[in-house]
């Protein structure tokens, strides 16, 4: 056991894999001797060559659709874009080639591509440079869409992806980079399967991402109030393990989402849809509440950011209007 950060933990997963199977090979701008945009990169260049480290120009569509090409004939290759921004340019090879092709070919062709991509509201970036387009990328099939929270999460799922024989998006949280965790060399997490992140009675509250951090300390602080909420992590976005948060539901009679992206149309909303078809319905309590951003672009000014993105009084709120 190790204590990593979330940055250093992708890092080790990349390293082992790389040690583990020479058909994996690292894509993006900057990954070789800067070590990519945030650094996760970080010594590989020099203990694997530029053979397996591949620097790119800043076509974002071309190099997407060179990973696609290389995953297609053999290889499985890791791209990293620099901000989930721009991976708009390279949706065309991502969504129409990379997701289909699997269908279109009758599983004859698969195509084992894992995309890295720093996400999240960072720091001084705006507009173009801080969105959270994890409710566009569920949107499309063939796709499976991760997004890890702990360094332990990030390690043991990034593993998964890559190993994965279809497409999988790779949510990287760029406010968890430099969070610390212990990571064990025994896999705890797996693709595709919600876990438990504390449990409770009172409640169920559902997050993922940094979001997720927020909601941990919260919960610390309802626990003095004799509040105890069972807190469930999806870890995989797409395809969405729901059975889980049933459960919870069942047990806890009331649900709160929170997640940081756009509150219309988020993923919050598909996951309050899922759980109105199921048998958990007949649960609940309460409406279900969703706690996230604002839907509006996001500013650069720190006051008018505050404003609209998500923050721990709208969390504790609903909280305490669930349980009225």
């Amino acid at each position: 056991m190790a204590l990593l950060t979330y940055k250093e933990a992708l890092n080790q997963a990349l390293d082992e894999e790389l040690s583990n199977n020479e058909d994996i090979v690292l894509i993006g701008e900057d990954i070789g001797s800067y070590g990519g945009t945030y650094g996760v990169e970080d010594g590989l260049l020099e203990k694997y060559g530029a053979e397996k480290l591949l620097n790119t120009p800043m076509s974002k569509s071309s190099v997407m659709g060179m990973a696609v090409g290389a995953a297609m004939t053999g290889l499985r290759p890791v791209l990293e874009v620099s901000s989930s921004d721009f991976i708009t340019l390279g949706l065309d090879n991502l969504i129409n080639q990379a997701a289909k092709t699997s269908y279109l070919t009758l599983g004859k062709t698969s195509v084992p591509l894992t995309v890295r991509v720093p996400t999240g509201i960072f720091k001084d970036s705006s507009i173009n440079q801080t969105q959270n387009l994890e409710s566009l990328l569920i949107n499309y099939p063939g796709l499976k869409i991760v997004s890890p929270t702990s360094p332990q999460q990030a390690k043991d799922l990034l593993k998964d992806a890559i190993n994965d024989e279809n497409p999988v998006v790779f949510l990287e949280d760029k406010n968890l980079y430099d969070t610390e965790g212990e990571v064990m060399a025994e896999k705890e997490y797996s693709l595709g399967k919600s876990v438990i992140e504390k449990e409770g009675s009172d409640l169920t509250i559902v997050s993922w991402g940094s979001a997720l951090n927020k909601v941990k300390e919260i919960s610390e602080v309802l626990e003095k109030e004799g509040i105890y909420p069972e807190i469930i992590n999806p870890l995989t976005l797409s395809p969405l393990d729901m059975e889980p948060i049933i459960d919870s539901i069942i047990k806890t009679s009331r649900l709160i989402i929170v997640h940081d992206g756009n509150k219309y149309g988020g993923i919050g909303s598909e996951i309050a849809a899922e759980v109105i078809e199921s048998d958990a319905f007949n649960y609940l309590d309460n409406p279900i509440i969703r706690v996230a951003g604002e839907n509006t672009p996001i500013p650069f000014n720190r006051k008018l950011k505050d404003s609209v993105v998500l923050n721990d009084k709208d969390i504790l709120e609903a909280v305490y209007t669930v349980l009225e």
